[in-house]
């Protein structure tokens, strides 16, 4: 009896046992399930847009949880926690823009978190000083050769580059602001521009000017023929209207007379009328044919251009606008939307800057390949009222994060005619964290590289030289190459030889300057210390500077001279 009732209690532990695994297994369903639901609502995608203007660029994320906080690193060592920072950079150049995305649930553990880099270009703008003009001169009893007057300017020891447009399908390019001479063949007006390029020719450096204005010409007739031709053009009541009214010297009633009205119609009579069906500028020629011969009839040609606007214009208040967002969990699809706020449904067109156009008011678009491109948006409400406005949009494929935090230092050498080496400079790879499996390589900016972890090189000239190092990390399993590097400019000081060297009472130098200068020297010991120095007036060509070093004690010396703000340094052994 008392054994049936030992074994009643043991199954009904048992079963309170099982009730409690089955409780237990339920309750972690729910828990897990709740979490994917409260995982579910959370979006933690990066993806960020980029828009241009001069050297302020606005970042935009996608629509994310509002609970996510940011981390933007923008690639000139400054950084926001904003969710939509606008950043102005000081300098231009190309950096590279981090952002990470994170999201905790209510108990402060991270549920979500993302993160993505582009590549963001701010272009040098260099002051334009290029000026574009000219006059024009038809020369005389040549009505049909012009001589253009270069008056352009552009900066102090840049180069130039003029381009001639003379509106007759010909063009002449010369590497100097000088005068162009011209022959047309056909009688008309014709619209000549000069294009002024300014700067480092070749380079990015460079600014243009543009000037335009027009000429009339003459081409004289073979036949000697005493008509001239010439009108007067006035409009009427109804400004597309015109009336022409010839005032040709010499017309004979049998002369014939041909109207070129510049819109591709014609007309004859002595004076005639005509109405333009759209306002613009109109080349209106006359033509008067005098039959001395059958065979070899005399021409005279007159040309003027005239202006048809619209008399009434209708009032066009149309303001371009649009917005633009990723399309989520994507780099190179973006969605634009019409934001323009217009009294009608105005026909929209947009341009995408990679040859592609498109129409409506919202429009999806996939770029296929990362770069900046220039996207317009143009509103249409009439024939004669349209808006449009520009963004430039920067679409990069996001790299693999990369930790690699390349740096290093340098320590430049200064001439030492013991060695006979100047312009040498150690290069300290101070990479934290380098493997030896990464690939090394060091730019030295004088079109030199170098695959050492820390190499010596010696430079050829003086001057400043930007020199960057790359540090490559090969993918490991499951993570994709990275590549990072850093990039800084470095002075290379001019040095010049002392002689004698060594010195026992005296040593000199010479410095050569193209402008009359003073020149400062001063003699330094190993201990930095000024032991002696020298003020002499510089003159035009070379300058020799002598150092009385009677009196110093025996050791190695470095002589640094200062003039035309540059530093030249030099070294002697005093015996």
């Amino acid at each position: 009896m008392q054994q049936n009732l030992f074994m009643q209690h043991l199954l009904n532990i048992n079963n309170k046992t099982k009730k409690m695994r089955k409780f237990y297994f339920f309750l972690l369903l729910s828990v897990l399930s709740f979490a994917n639901g409260v995982n579910a609502q959370f979006n933690c995608n990066a993806a960020f847009i980029s828009t241009l203007n001069g050297n302020t660029v606005a970042f935009s994320t996608n629509a994310i949880d509002s609970n996510a906080t940011h981390h933007w690193y923008f690639g000139d060592g400054t950084t926001s926690t904003q969710a939509n920072p606008v950043h102005v950079y000081a300098n231009c150049g190309t950096y590279t823009v981090y952002h990470g995305t994170n999201v905790n649930n209510p108990n402060g553990v991270s549920v979500c978190n993302d993160s993505t880099f582009q590549m963001i270009v701010i272009a040098c703008n260099t002051p334009c000083s290029a000026q574009s003009f000219f006059t024009a001169n038809v020369l005389p009893n040549q009505s049909n050769v012009v001589e253009f007057v270069n008056g352009s300017t552009s900066g102090a020891g840049q180069q130039v580059m003029c381009n001639w447009v003379f509106g007759d399908g010909t063009s002449a390019t010369t590497q100097s602001i000088t005068n162009q001479v011209h022959t047309y063949t056909t009688t008309g007006v014709y619209n000549v521009c000069l294009v002024v390029t300014s700067g480092i020719l070749g380079t990015s450096n460079i600014c243009r000017d543009t000037f335009c204005r027009t000429v009339q010409v003459q081409v004289p007739n073979p036949t000697p023929c005493n008509v001239t031709a010439n009108f007067v053009a006035d409009t009427v009541n109804n400004a597309f209207t015109y009336n022409f009214t010839n005032t040709s010297s010499n017309l004979n009633p049998s002369d014939s007379i041909i109207w070129n009205f510049g819109d591709g119609s014609y007309g004859s009579g002595v004076n005639t009328n005509h109405t333009y069906s759209a306002p613009g500028t109109y080349t209106v020629c006359l033509s008067v044919y005098r039959y001395i011969t059958s065979a070899n009839p005399c021409v005279s040609e007159v040309c003027r251009a005239i202006q048809i606007s619209n008399p009434t214009p209708t009032p066009c208040n149309l303001t371009a606008s649009f917005m633009v967002q990723p399309a989520p969990n994507t780099v190179q699809v973006y969605q634009f939307v019409n934001t323009s706020i217009t009294a009608n449904a105005p026909l929209v067109t947009w341009t995408f800057g990679d040859g592609t156009t498109g129409t409506g008011n919202s429009i999806t678009h996939s770029f296929a390949n990362p770069g900046t491109y220039t996207v317009c948006m143009l509103v249409s409400a009439s024939a004669t009222c349209s808006a449009d406005t520009c963004i430039n949009l920067i679409i990069a494929n996001a790299p693999t994060p990369c930790n690699i935090q390349p740096n290093f230092t340098w320590q430049a050498s200064p001439s030492n005619s013991n060695t006979g080496v100047s312009n040498q400079v150690y290069f300290m790879n101070n990479t934290p964290n380098l493997l030896s499996t990464d690939s090394i390589t060091w730019i030295f900016g004088d079109s030199t590289i170098s695959h050492e972890t820390n190499p010596t090189h010696v430079y050829a000239n003086a001057g400043t030289y930007r020199v960057c190092l790359i540090v490559r990390r090969e993918a490991m399993p499951g993570t994709a190459a990275c590549v990072q590097e850093i990039c800084r400019n470095i002075q290379i000081v001019p040095n010049i030889t002392s002689y004698p060297n060594p010195a026992q009472t005296t040593t000199s130098v010479s410095v050569s300057l193209t402008q009359a200068q003073p020149i400062n020297a001063f003699v330094f010991n190993m201990q930095n210390n000024l032991v002696a120095q020298l003020l002499q007036q510089g003159v035009v060509g070379n300058n020799t500077m002598t150092f009385n070093v009677a009196g110093l004690a025996p050791g190695i010396y470095n002589i640094r001279i200062y003039t035309g703000g540059q530093v030249i340094i030099s070294r002697f052994v005093k015996q």
